[in-house]
Formats: C-alpha cells, structure tokens, sequence
C-alpha cells in the first residue's frame, strides 16, 4: 500500500502513461486504493484531472470514481487550469452521471473566465 496521496497519485498516472493494460489486477489495487482514498483525503482539482486521464487510458473509469471526483473537484476547481478542467469534463462525459450537465457548466463558465487572461501559448 502506499503512504501518501502524491505516492498514490504518481503510481496511478505512471500506469496511466505506461497503458498497463495488461496487468488489469494492479490497476484495481490502485484504484481500490484511490476510492478509499477520496472520502478521506484532499485531493486538488488538478491531481484530479491527472488521475481522471490515467483512468481513461487504462479504461476503467466507472460511476462512482466521476461522482467521487466531481465531489472533491469543487472545492478547488478555480484553482485548475482549462485544460485541467477540460480533463475532468471528459471524465463526466465518458461515464455520464447526474451531476455531470452542472458541473460542465460550472467549468465552462470557469474557463471562459480565465481565457481572458491566458497567454498565446496556453
């Protein structure tokens, strides 16, 4: 098991990146491990998105995960940058839950907010 939430979070986008498909066993340790992990700790709206994009890769996100994320999301959504934000709506759009037609318009009206200061590059 590991320790911290960071350690957790790093393991899950690492599998992610790596698309460990094939060992599907680790990847639900690690996702048991997130979900038990949500409830209880605080998790930022950006590792959030990173962990929202490692669970697609691997394609294992289901109903609970996205209601859980939406749950812990809000609190720091300002926080997150657009393409953070855009990370998580994919999530709610690839699953499909309730809360998800607030939450896309609570994130798209967050990020028109912050298009007006982006540079170029962004």
């Amino acid at each position: 098991e590991l320790c911290g939430v960071q350690e957790l979070l790093t393991a899950v986008v690492a599998v992610g990146r790596l698309r460990v498909t094939a060992d599907r066993q680790l990847a639900s340790d690690l996702a048991k491990q997130v979900d038990a992990r949500l409830g209880a700790d605080k998790f930022h709206a950006r590792d959030l998105a990173a962990l929202s994009v490692a669970y697609m890769r691997l394609d294992i996100v289901d109903r609970s995960f996205v209601k859980n994320i939406l749950s812990c999301a809000s609190v720091t959504l300002h926080e997150a940058t657009p393409v953070e934000i855009s990370q998580l709506v994919m999530a709610c759009a690839t699953v499909g839950v309730d809360q998800a037609d607030e939450f896309i318009f609570a994130a798209v009206q967050l990020c028109s907010d912050k298009v007006d200061f982006m540079m170029p590059a962004e």
